[in-house]
């Protein structure tokens, strides 16, 4: 195959396991070099993060036969020209049976499989930043609809590498054809454009929950001490079977509501955080 560049009962535990619980909550090929100089250095994982997958293309002619090509856009600010930028190559199933899940090449190396490793010649200048193209030529028959997994890597003058989220397509079934070069800078200015409305709609929201975060802490928090302390008294008070039943209910009910607002105050920056690395096209 040819290859294209481009969380008992005693009252004293019940106080000992609210004490607990009050000190957990308050505790806590190179591309050209004609690309315009980041201002700082940006890191290989920066490059990635940033990097936009913009669509499958396929074809087929006399030159190249049957073929598909991945295409990728890196914005300008993170565009670095003293980077190699490259793709893996290799067929799903081969990937799987081989233990390809990260750090693809150094495991290939490793393990002695045999991957497709296209390194970038050139580079498409774009209006807002680079489009990088790759793939493969001449698919057999047999192998039309067998489906191949397309990852982009960046790597440093240091040997530092990162890689993209692998893309998947057989030629068979993907709905794709050739674009002009004109179609192809207008898709990777439209992808660039919903990714970057995605991320201001994200940064926003990191704003809003940097700004308020110790505001929802300390009301949490203040929740918390002033029903556990309400408890904890209806515990030592209690003198009927059925009032103590019905305390340590309260118990276990500030149980759950502790381990809710945990999930909530630790879950949700996390959530906005993965939204910032999470692109659909």
């Amino acid at each position: 195959m040819n290859l294209e560049n481009n969380k008992n009962k005693t009252t004293p535990l019940v106080l000992v396991i609210l004490l607990v619980l009050f000190a957990f909550v308050f505790g806590g090929g190179t591309v050209v070099a004609n690309a315009e100089a980041v201002a700082e250095t940006t890191s290989v994982q920066e490059v990635i993060d940033n990097s936009i997958f913009v669509t499958f293309r396929k074809g087929d002619n006399e030159s190249r036969g049957k073929y598909m090509v991945a295409c990728y856009f890196v914005p300008m600010e993170y565009y670095d020209s003293s980077y190699t930028y490259g793709a893996v190559i290799f067929p799903k199933d081969y990937g799987i049976k081989h233990g390809l899940v990260s750090d693809y090449l150094r495991v290939a190396e490793e393990n002695g499989v045999v991957v497709i490793n296209i390194v970038a010649i050139k580079g498409i200048t774009e209006p807002n930043g680079y489009g990088l193209n790759f793939g493969i030529t001449n698919i057999y028959e047999s192998n039309l609809s067998r489906t191949f997994t397309f990852i982009f890597y960046a790597k440093d003058a240091d040997g530092n590498i990162a890689y993209a989220d692998p893309q998947f397509a057989d030629y068979s079934s993907l709905q794709a054809g050739e674009m002009t070069t004109e179609e192809l800078i207008q898709k990777a200015e439209q992808a660039n454009d919903v990714q970057s409305s995605f991320r201001s709609i994200v940064l926003k929201l990191q704003e809003l929950i940097d700004s308020v975060w110790i505001y929802v802490v300390i009301a949490f928090s203040s929740v918390v001490a002033v029903w556990g302390a309400y408890i904890g008294i209806r515990v030592t008070v209690a003198k009927k079977n059925e009032e103590k039943i019905n305390a340590r209910g309260m118990v276990k009910q500030l149980a759950v509501g502790i381990i809710i607002m945990f999930v909530l105050a630790m879950g949700t920056p996390l959530v906005i955080n993965g939204l910032s690395h999470w692109v659909t096209w």
